[in-house]
């Protein structure tokens, strides 16, 4: 496609260059019309008319059937800017210009997709006779399709506002409004872009929905069901929705869907269109969404809740002093009050309403169950109302249930209304007990639809006269749906005394009844919120096994399903019911043995404790049972004179109580402050619990207690991280880590884990300072100055004074510091943990408070309070740090803030260190990754998250603060400077002056950059100056060295540069590198990598290679004798494929000793082993050079053993022991035996290294291995032969390679009891190896059984250690990462599958159970013991034949090592293999619980996150894909049934959810 006419058409229209007219006063005329309007762009003058008719003419000629991709579009944009490089423009008119040209084009675009028809002509006829109205047109055509869409848009909003919500009714009797406002202020304040409204039936959930939306201007409204009937989202409003949104640009569109428990059956039918409603509002930051929803039906959209992240919000029943209120109004209400049975009745909205709208008496309500009866006749079937339209009851009543039957078996929204008469169907529609949609009708409240159900239950029961089985048998053929309906039925039966005496117990102690009726009828009444009045007339009646099976059920089953990412997907489980409350005081009062039930009524209290709405008289009892264990155990400890065995019983015990510290407080205070009188008297862990009870206080801190005890746990801190006087000092502790003890602190300080928490594990102060910030804040003032003053009282050289003057007051403060304290955060692991962490919570949560709130004033307090409150307080610049961070954080919103930091020298010195550590320094970051490697030190994870706020430092912020700021702040500065330099004059302190003329902006020097740019600087003068040129001097060669390097790359971009051009710029390098250190720092790694690009260069000469190599080796050299360099390994290979180019002899030797050892690493250094992987590869590709590494080691090893030999015959020789024996290979080596040998005058062993070096590396000379017996070599160095390159393909590496396996294990068996063979052959000899044979089975299309016959023919396996099945599971647990990354090579997975069916053979023909037991994981891929990665950065996607495969292996071999196949599972990609993996999951667990229950619940619990993540991603994302097939199905509900054995709540949960919906 040709562009440049398009390119010039534009240039001609955009420029305006022979009109004359500046380009950006066109841009701003545009800009203020915000459009695009040829029209009205100085139309009159004919010079401008000229240039828009030409464009006009020659546009729509070239270019009007085409429609410009965005390719094209940005092609020509830069096309334009190239051709009109004259234009003298700044870079806002260029985007702007930009911007103009974009809308032109996509304009056009717009024409001429709308007008492929006889119209389009029309159209550029018209175009063609007056160009200026092109937009107008364009405007029109586009607006035109848009007006009726908005129209319809705004018809549907009209609707959703004037009908839809209207017609939800917010009064009782239409007079009353309830009170909502506290839940509403709650929501509005959370500013939630997704919101589900939840609640019980009839709570009111769609009123507050309605409160939410008014005054809201633009609303769209639907009821759920109209979501189950295929339609689109377009067709729910009748508009495009899409497009209205655009139309909104930023105004917000609000979308209320109401009752979406409706759909919660409907699955595919209407789910996939909720979700693409919550799409819009997650594409679209303008658009919110609010649902509401039955609690009892939220777990139903968990999937959608999880994915889209919605913010829940339970509505509350009406609390008592609301009811009061509405009695006041209502005499009916305050009658029916009085009575106590109707509490729960009244607590309802819905039931207030039917009460005193429906003209009911008080007589006639007995119960809410006698109530629920007078709505099911007089409101849902009209009684008092056929008549009025000629229908009979009992027909009304057989339409109502057809209606409910026929919706719950479908498990639809809505049913077709011709299915009820039509007399019937207008009589329900007219007093609103039905509605309809589209044909499909169902009862307006979930209400009337619980009622119904109840009905029918009700009808049911009484007819089976006693036969409770037949009862089941008839109302199961509802469906699957009746056991909710079941569990509801049960929670209103509770109600009604008779029913409860005969009903209720016969199902409890009848053994006839069916268990899972009989278990479901316990999970009733221990949800039910009701059951108090059952347990109250029951507990007499309720013997002890009886109670014991309630307790079990409570406390597996009375709970719900929470999602929360943190951040990873977890569910957590909330317990629900008013069973514990009944349960705890029977346990109480001792109904049920507290020693047999131990675990099961700690679970009990436990989950009691976690209840968000507890009674102070169950939580005393709760605490109380839960003190009566902890009493026992404490007594346990002192009879048995140690507390190991019981310690951490007595920490979970006591965290379950500090769970209910406002019950228990007292108690608390009276043991904790214990057991720091215990913990400071110096007892030792063996004789108390005080350090672990102390710890759990720091680490495991419940909210209430640091609501309720802030002061204790505050002191719980300090008496932890204090030293004790009488701790015993060994000899390890003359190294103080971290300064610990200087600061007066004890290891507790310092020792926490550097995991994902890191600083989030001292919940206690995060809590403290949460909820009682005043108090947090002073106790933390008060311990790091305490620390810090001990610390300059014992290391007084070690810290100064640091001198701040405050302007005005005009006083000065003194505060102790050093560069460690001040940049604590920043450069870590310098201070005691502890001390770094409390400054990191204290800036987190002021920072976070004020970022959180939109309130100014509360923001500037908040800041100004901690602010005056720490200069006053603190000793220490730990602390100022903090009022530097929020300064930073807050520049624009309150400039000066920490303007006081600026007034020390010390702090504008320590802060240009800070602020440095900000900047990337790709040298320093290179070089400390290599320090780190060349010690096999991983890298570490940083404690504290950088503020990149923060990244400025003081000067700069001064600075800012000086222009952004008022008078008042300038003034403050200006006398800030003035004190400064009363100090330091520039003679005396040359360079502390041009640190303070870095801040004075008085005499600022200001130049213009462009018409919107200006720079400002400060004006350097005096002394200072000459530092400021010194510096520049200095700075020079790298300047230019930077220039020379910049045309260099610039060359090579363009292809321009030559081998001499290269050569030339690297021989300056190395000649500049001779004379100034930092440029061999700063250059290294560019030099290399130059070094590297010359060799490949077609015109490079032989002397220029020799040169160049010669350069290069010098500086690898320098990695093997642990030296700094400054570049990346990964390109040595690049020098070593000069062995195959025409180099000096001398260098080819150079580099063949480097690759040796690199391969044999004796120090095994972590660089220099990444060299090693690089060697491998080359050598696989060399095979000659490959051979003479491998000659060369069979001859050093030879060597080495000849050398053992030698000592040994010496030891004999002069220790006249005739028992000592040198067994080759099985002792360790013979360590300083030379030094004996030389201290006795004696002739050590001379060592042939240089002339088998010579021989067989240089010269290449062969070994013959005809009679090779490893017994005559050192198997230490001879492990080395696995890395040369050579493989099975070669006899001789495969003699050698077999002797080493049989010889290992060997070596592991003989030294097994007295664990030496690590001496000699370590890990990392066994690790070369063991990677070598796995490189081997991992080549895709190469035969295993050379391996398989090297590790198993011949083998006796009767002698295999721990140490050998290890090398065994090492060599074969390969498989698994080729495995997951298979999917990327064509035929690799079906290689592996092939390999492992060989390998089966193998290991099943093992004789010893042992050995093939846990050889068999790896047939099932089982991880190894490395086997580590982040499952989330991975990527692996399997088809159905690889999960088929696996599910076969897993099942086969997988029952005996539950934990091995979870985490293989885990490793995999467990999102990737459900659901279809759950099948052997399922086959494992069965086999494993059959096996052992007891075992199974251990390995559960040891992979417990794991297992949560299958069964819960099951749920949520596989659902309806596992419910369409029955070995899934089965396969899921065996997982979940075989976790509930084991007391799974969670699991317990899931199956009944799962089952329900």
């Amino acid at each position: 496609m040709d562009l440049m006419a398009a390119i010039g058409l534009l240039s001609s229209i955009v420029t305006l260059e022979e009109a004359g007219r500046s380009w950006v006063l066109i841009v701003k005329d545009k800009v203020k019309r915000k459009k695009i309007d040829i029209n009205n762009w100085d139309l009159n003058d004919p010079l401008v008319q000229a240039c828009l008719d030409r464009f006009k003419t020659d546009m729509g000629d070239k270019y009007k059937d085409h429609i410009f991709s965005e390719e094209e579009i940005q092609e020509i944009i830069r096309g334009f800017f190239e051709q009109n490089r004259e234009l003298r423009i700044g870079y806002e008119e260029k985007k702007q210009m930009t911007q103009i040209i974009e809308d032109i084009l996509y304009a056009y675009n717009e024409y001429t997709k709308y007008l492929m028809s006889s119209g389009e002509r029309t159209l550029h006829n018209t175009l063609s006779s007056d160009f200026s109205k092109i937009m107008d047109k364009l405007g029109m055509i586009e607006e035109q399709p848009r007006k009726e869409n908005i129209k319809k848009f705004l018809r549907a909003i009209e609707i959703s506002k004037e009908i839809e919500l209207e017609n939800i009714e917010e009064l009782i009797n239409g007079e009353y409004e309830i009170d909502r406002s506290e839940i509403i202020e709650t929501i509005q304040a959370g500013r939630e872009k997704l919101v589900s409204i939840q609640g019980n039936a009839g709570s009111g959930k769609s009123v507050v929905c309605k409160k939410l939306l008014k005054g809201k201007e633009y609303v769209l409204v639907t009821r759920a069901e109209n979501l189950s009937t295929g339609k689109k989202v377009n067709e729910l409003w009748d508009c495009d929705v899409e497009d209205a949104i655009l139309w909104l640009e930023n105004k917000p569109l609000y979308i209320f869907i109401d009752a979406i428990e409706f759909i919660a059956d409907c699955g595919d039918n209407a789910f996939p269109l909720l979700q693409e409603i919550y799409r819009l509002a997650d594409k679209y930051s303008n658009v919110y969404i609010i649902t509401s929803c039955r609690t009892t039906d939220s777990s139903a959209f968990m999937k959608i809740n999880t994915k889209y992240r919605i913010k829940t919000y339970e509505i509350p029943d009406l609390a008592k002093d609301e009811i009061d209120k509405v009695a006041k109004s209502y005499p009916i209400i305050l009658s029916l009050q009085q009575n106590k049975k109707y509490s729960d009745l009244l607590c309802v909205p819905f039931y207030l309403n039917l009460i005193v709208s429906g003209g009911f008496v008080e007589e006639n309500i007995n119960d809410e169950n006698n109530f629920r009866n007078l709505i099911w006749e007089r409101i849902i079937c009209l009684k008092d109302k056929c008549r009025k339209y000629g229908v009979s009851q009992s027909d009304v009543r057989k339409n109502v249930e057809r209606i409910v039957f026929e919706r719950a078996r479908s498990f639809v929204v809505g049913v077709d209304s011709d299915i009820v008469d039509s007399d019937i169907l207008e009589a329900l529609k007219s007093e609103g007990i039905i509605v309809e949609s589209k044909n499909k009708i169902r009862l307006k409240y979930d209400i009337f639809e619980d009622i119904c159900f109840e009905r029918y239950i009700d009808k049911a029961f009484d007819a089976c006269h006693g036969s409770y089985n037949n009862f089941f048998d008839e109302i199961e053929k509802i469906g699957r749906c009746i056991y909710r309906r079941y569990q509801i039925w049960i929670s209103n039966k509770l109600f009604v005394q008779e029913a409860r005496e005969k009903f209720v117990y016969t199902l409890l102690t009848d053994n006839s009844i069916e268990a899972n009726w009989k278990k479901q009828t316990e999970i009733g009444i221990v949800k039910s919120k009701y059951c108090g009045m059952f347990f109250k007339e029951f507990q007499e009646l309720l013997g002890e096994t009886v109670i014991e099976e309630l307790l079990d059920i409570t406390n597996l089953y009375a709970f719900e399903a929470k999602i929360n990412h943190s951040p990873a997907l977890i569910m957590n489980v909330t317990p629900i019911g008013a069973a514990r409350e009944n349960l705890i005081g029977m346990v109480f009062e001792e109904r049920i043995s507290l020693d047999k039930n131990r675990t099961s009524i700690i679970k009990l209290c436990d989950d009691y404790a976690n209840c968000f709405y507890k009674t102070a008289d169950t939580e005393e009892k709760a605490y109380k049972i839960i003190i009566r264990y902890i009493d026992e155990l404490i007594e346990k400890g002192k009879e048995e004179k140690s507390y190991y065995q019981h310690d951490e019983e007595i920490v979970q015990l006591f965290l379950i109580v500090a769970k209910m510290a406002k019950s228990s407080k007292s108690w608390l205070k009276e043991f904790v402050e214990n057991m720091i009188v215990e913990y400071c008297s110096g007892t030792s862990r063996r004789d108390s619990v005080a350090e672990e009870i102390l710890k759990a206080v720091v680490k495991k801190c419940p909210l209430s207690f640091a609501m309720e005890l802030p002061e204790l746990a505050c002191e719980s801190a300090e008496t932890l991280w204090g030293q004790r006087v009488s701790r015993k000092h060994f000899m390890y502790d003359e190294y103080d880590h971290n300064n610990v003890r200087a600061y007066g602190l004890s290891d507790n300080a310092d020792h926490f884990d550097n995991n994902e928490n890191g600083v989030y594990n001292n919940t206690f102060f995060w809590y403290v300072m949460r909820y009682d910030f005043v108090k947090g804040l002073e106790w933390a003032i008060s311990f790091v100055n305490n620390a810090v003053q001990t610390f300059a009282e014992n290391k007084p050289d070690e810290i100064t004074n640091i001198e701040i003057y405050f302007p005005k007051e005009n006083k000065k403060r003194v505060y102790l510091g050093n560069e460690w304290l001040w940049m604590a955060d920043i450069i870590e692991y310098n201070l005691p943990v502890v001390l770094t962490d409390i400054s990191f919570v204290i800036r987190k949560t002021v920072i976070n408070s004020m970022r959180n709130s939109s309130d100014h004033a509360y923001i500037k307090g908040l800041a100004e309070y901690v602010k005056n409150t720490i200069y006053e307080k603190a000793n220490n610049i730990l602390l100022l740090s903090i009022i530097e961070a929020i300064g930073m954080n807050y520049q624009k919103e309150m400039p000066g803030y920490a303007l006081e930091l600026a007034s020390s020298m010390e702090l504008i010195y320590f802060d240009i260190h800070r602020s440095g550590e900000f900047i990337s320094n790709p040298t320093k970051e290179l070089l400390e990754k290599q320090i780190m490697l060349s010690m096999g030190v991983p890298e570490i994870t940083r404690r504290y998250e950088k503020d990149e706020k923060c990244a400025c430092n003081l000067q700069q912020y001064f600075a800012n603060s000086y222009l952004r700021g008022d008078e008042e702040i300038k003034n403050r500065c200006h006398v800030i400077l003035d004190y400064l330099y009363s100090i330091y004059d520039e003679k005396t302190y040359p360079n502390e002056n041009l640190q303070i003329q870095k801040m004075d902006f008085r005499d600022a020097a200001m130049t213009a950059i462009d018409e919107k740019t200006i720079m400002i600087e400060p004006q350097i003068k005096g002394e200072a100056q000459k530092i400021v040129k010194n510096n520049e001097d200095e700075n020079e060669p790298l300047l230019k060295m930077n220039e020379i390097l910049n045309r260099l790359i610039s060359d090579i971009n363009e292809k321009k540069a030559d081998a001499d051009q290269i050569i030339s710029v690297i021989d300056t390098l190395c000649e500049k590198m001779k004379d100034d250190y930092r440029i061999e720092m700063q250059f290294e790694s560019i030099l290399v990598t130059l070094i590297a690009s010359a060799l490949i260069m077609p015109d490079i000469t032989d002397e220029q290679r020799n040169k160049l190599v010669e350069e290069w080796i010098r500086r690898v050299k320098k990695i093997f004798l642990n030296q700094s360099y400054v570049a990346e390994v990964n390109m040595v290979i690049a020098l070593w494929e000069q062995l195959n180019k025409d180099i000096n002899n001398d260098l080819k030797q150079q580099i063949l000793l480097m690759i040796l050892e690199s391969i044999i690493n004796d120090d095994n250094l972590g660089l220099i082993s990444q060299i090693a992987e690089f060697t491998k590869f080359f050598l696989a590709k060399n095979r000659n050079y490959a051979s003479r590494i491998f000659n060369t080691i069979i001859m050093l090893a030879e060597d080495e053993m000849n050398h053992q030999k030698f000592n040994a015959a010496y030891i004999k020789d002069n220790r006249n022991d005739d028992d000592y024996e040198f067994i080759p290979n099985m002792v360790p080596k013979l360590r300083g035996v030379d030094h004996w040998i030389l201290e006795n005058n004696g002739y050590e062993y001379q060592n042939k290294r240089s002339e088998i070096i010579q021989e067989y590396l240089y010269d290449g000379k062969g070994v013959d291995l005809s009679e090779f017996d490893i017994r005559n070599y050192d198997i230490a160095l001879l492990c080395n032969i696995a890395c040369c390159g050579l493989d099975t393909a070669d006899e001789r590496f495969v003699i050698v390679i077999n002797s080493i396996v049989q010889c290992m294990i060997e070596i592991w068996h003989e030294n097994c009891k007295e664990m030496r063979a690590h001496e000699i052959i370590d890990t990392f000899q066994e690790h070369k190896v063991s990677s070598y044979f796995q490189r081997e089975l991992n080549m895709t299309g190469r035969n295993p059984e050379a391996v398989y016959d090297i590790l198993f023919k011949g083998t006796d396996f009767s002698i295999f250690t721990r140490d050998t099945v290890d090398f065994y599971e090492d060599v074969l647990s390969g498989f698994l990462v080729s495995y997951v990354d298979g999917f990327r090579e064509k035929g690799k997975r079906d290689d592996i599958e092939k390999k492992i069916r060989i390998l089966e053979t193998y290991v099943n023909s093992i004789t010893e159970d042992y050995v093939r037991n846990i050889l068999e994981k790896r047939l099932f891929l089982c991880k190894g013991r490395f086997s580590r990665w982040d499952v989330n950065k991975v990527k692996a996607e399997y088809s159905y034949k690889d999960k088929c495969f696996l599910n076969v292996q897993i099942e086969k071999y997988g029952s005996n090592h539950l934990n091995d196949v979870l985490y293989t599972v885990y490793l995999l990609n467990i999102s990737e293999l459900l659901p279809e993996i759950l099948i052997s999951i399922s086959s494992c667990f069965t086999k494993a619980i059959r096996n052992s229950k007891e075992q199974f619940a251990k390995e559960i619990i040891d992979s417990q996150v794991i297992v949560d993540m299958i069964i819960l991603k099951s749920f949520i994302f596989y659902s309806d894909e596992i419910k369409k097939d029955e070995k899934l199905i089965d396969a899921y509900e065996d997982i979940l049934l075989a976790l509930t054995e084991i007391r799974n709540e969670k699991a317990a949960v899931l199956l009944d959810e799962f089952r329900i919906h």
